[in-house]
This record gives structure tokens, sequence and C-alpha cells, in this order.
């Protein structure tokens, strides 16, 4: 475990309203292409510079071919985003494909390689091209089903567990982390249901949250609820998917978007931007579905262990002001952000309980909204999380801006085939 040969910061980010592209007006029928072009353009003109300043691009989508009938996509998107004839990787890690990139970019600016790299996410999910149509051609609806196909094609089938591409390894980790805490079924759902109302108050303050157009007390109401927490216990309007997960706290997968990273050499990078963030830490780790049984994940403590020594970070609880964690679901959020030490070993539920992880909140946990209020578009997900990141040490974030902006930030996220990804930013 090294440090960087050089030091590389983000200067620009920027990401699409997340919504669905045959529903919401803002995304009508837009392509792949299209919302690259969104996302990257808004990332260049936060910067502050133009594509010819960008040496080379990484461009990630989860399932290409099964979302979008587009095999190595990032050459189709080079005219989009002014990138003819530089170099491209195209790349795939399930949920953790803005995560992966955003490392590998900035591996290549700290080699030298390059000085300035843009990385890109990218899914529709909603709905599928028709093969030999027009672009706009979307006639092929995409149900929940077939996006947890697609999950599943993830692994070889001869030998994985059944359930271990979908909730299985999650499930089990929430329920090793509620059987280690003495956790009851009820304090589970409180846990959930405390998370879900602080994101839904997040997600309203969100104007890229398309989905999210309505308060959980109105949901209540809608569905003859006396409560937020009689709707969300409710069998029937969010169901059991597991012994401990419930459908409505997964993330919202059925969903569009994309995302965009500009990172740069630091000492290139004040000509750009007056707040560059510094990337003080990355890294990447694979594992099996199995390694789920296991809390904290042995994934997870390679994966800290590492951005922290890079990042020369010494004591996370105290030094580490804002976190982000894959919620898909809520539940993944307890043991993960223990693990990341931003919580002592057995207190993240009751935080997420009472409220804590608000934007508002002594430990502030994703203030986008989360994979359900804000939506989980796959690939972009991880550089959306960035993107608030990023935002929010700026003093960016309006409503649901952090009352003393981070100058430490942490973002954590697990895809399909179980590839974890995470960064440590600083204010420089």
């Amino acid at each position: 475990m090294g440090k960087l040969a050089r030091s590389v910061s983000i200067i620009g980010v920027g990401y699409t309203p997340i919504g669905k592209v045959n529903q919401h007006p803002e995304i009508k029928d837009l392509t792949e292409s299209e919302l690259v072009s969104w996302a990257a353009q808004e990332a260049m003109e936060d910067a502050g510079i133009k594509a010819k300043d960008i040496d080379a691009y990484l461009a990630g989508m989860s399932g290409p071919f099964q979302s979008a009938n587009m095999k190595g996509p990032g050459p189709s998107f080079a005219d989009w985003i002014g990138m003819k004839n530089k170099p491209c990787i195209s790349h795939d890690e399930g949920c953790a494909t803005t995560g992966v990139g955003l490392d590998i970019a900035v591996e290549q600016v700290a080699s030298g390689k390059y000085d300035t790299v843009i990385s890109i996410g990218v899914n529709i999910n909603s709905c599928k091209a028709k093969v030999g149509g027009l672009p706009f051609e979307r006639n092929e609806k995409v149900s929940l089903s077939d996006i947890w196909d697609g999950v599943y094609c993830a692994f070889d089938p001869a030998y994985e567990k059944p359930m271990t591409g979908g909730n299985g390894g999650v499930e089990a980790l929430a329920v090793k982390y509620m059987v280690d805490n003495n956790m009851t079924f009820k304090d589970m759902d409180d846990a959930c249901i405390g998370w879900m109302k602080s994101e839904n108050r997040a997600g309203l303050l969100n104007p890229k949250a398309l989905m999210c157009q309505t308060t959980l007390e109105e949901d209540a109401k809608a569905h003859g609820c006396a409560s937020v927490e009689e709707y969300l216990t409710n069998p029937k309007y969010n169901p059991n998917v597991g012994s401990v997960v419930r459908s409505l706290f997964l993330g919202d997968v059925n969903v569009d978007g994309a995302s965009a990273i500009i990172v740069c050499a630091s000492d290139k990078a004040d000509q750009y931007l007056k707040k560059p963030i510094e990337v003080a830490g990355c890294g990447y780790a694979s594992g099996m579905g199995d390694d789920y049984c296991v809390a904290p994940n042995p994934m997870d403590e390679r994966l800290f262990k590492e951005i922290y020594a890079m990042a020369d970070v010494k004591d996370p609880y105290a030094e580490v002001q804002y976190l982000s964690v894959h919620d898909c679901p809520s539940n993944t959020v307890m043991p993960v952000s223990e693990a990341a030490g931003y919580f002592h070993k057995g207190e993240a539920w009751t935080a997420m309980r009472d409220g804590r992880t608000a934007f508002d909140g002594d430990k502030p946990i994703n203030t986008t909204g989360g994979k359900r209020q804000l939506g989980h578009p796959r690939s972009p997900s991880f550089g959306i999380e960035v993107a608030e990141a990023v935002q929010q040490m700026r003093g960016e974030c309006g409503e649901r801006q952090i009352k003393n902006p981070p100058k430490c930030s942490v973002i954590w996220g697990g895809g399909t085939a179980w590839s974890h990804a995470a960064v440590v930013l600083k204010t420089k």
C-alpha cells in the first residue's frame, strides 16, 4: 500500500437529473449519449475547462449489452463529449463502476501519463433501445425483474449459490449485524425508517431527485396509513424481500441518469477552480458473495485500511466529517459505516433511527437523498455521491448544506460481483 506519485484533485463534477427517460420532462427521450453529454458538459463548466483540455476519458456502464444493446460503449460517446481520437477505457463494475473509474483516472494522472482525465458513468434502466431503430425508439420497457436478471448475470451460474447476485449477500450482512448487536426485528425496522425519513428530507431538497416529490407522511396518508411507521412496516406496501430487508428500503434501480468527474494534477488545479478537492486516498477491492456472511466484510476492512493509510487518516471517527454509503438496501449503512470507523461498534443503527445521519445531524450520510429518494441508476451512482461530497465541501448544496462544510469526506460503493470502491476527499 503506497502513496500516489503526485497529488490529484477533483476540479469538476456533474450529474443529470435522476428519473425515467420515458416519463420525466427534464430528461424525456434522452439517449445514453445525450445523458453523458449533459453530465460531462456540466462537469466541464464546473471546472471552467473545455474538452480540448482533457487528455483521456473513462466510460462506465453496468451491463451495457443487457441494458442498452451496446458493447464497449465508450467510443460511441467520443463525439458527444469532444473526445474524438482520445484514449478511452470502457468498463463495468456494476454499481461501483464510477468509483473504480475515478480510481483509474486518479492513477493515470498520478503516474504522469496524463494531466487531466474525465470519468463518466451512464445507465438507462427504465427502458431499452430498439435494435435497428431510431435512438428514441425505446419500445422495450424494462421491469425490475429484468434488471435483477441482469444482476445475476454477473456470476458464474455453475458455481454461485442462488441469490448471491441479488439481496442474499447484503441480507446476510444485515442479519449478522443485527445478531452481533442484539437487535430485534423492530430495531432494524426503526433504524431503516429513521434513515428513510432523513433521506426523504434531503431528496425533497435536491432538484435532481425527480422521483422524490412527496413526503413520507403524504405517502402514508395516500395509502390509508395513520403514520409513516405504519406505512413502512405494512407488509402490503413495504413487504419483506428477505428476513430483514424490505422492498422500500432497497434503492430505486428502475431509473436513469449519468455522472461525470474531472480530475487533474493538483499542481495545475488552482488555475481551473478556487476550491479543488484533493483525492487523498482511493482504492477498490473484489470478492465473493460468501464473504458477506462476515461483518465487517473483509473486502471493506482491506479497502478502508488502504485508503486511510494513503490519506493519513488515523482516527476516522474524529477526522471524517461526511460519509456516503451505497444504501441499497439501507440496512447496509450500519455495518459499512462502522467498518469505515465513522461510527463506533453498535452505534450506527441508533444514529440512523434518531436522525443523526441527516444533513443537519451530527453525523451526516448521503445528503443527496440516497438510492431510494434520489434513485439508483447503477453505474453513475458512485459518481453522483462524489459530486455531492465535492459540493458539500465547497458549501454549494443550498438548503441541504451541512452546517460546517466538511474538510474530509469518504465515499464507499459496492457493485454486482462484489466490486467495492472507496475514496477519501480532502480540502486543500
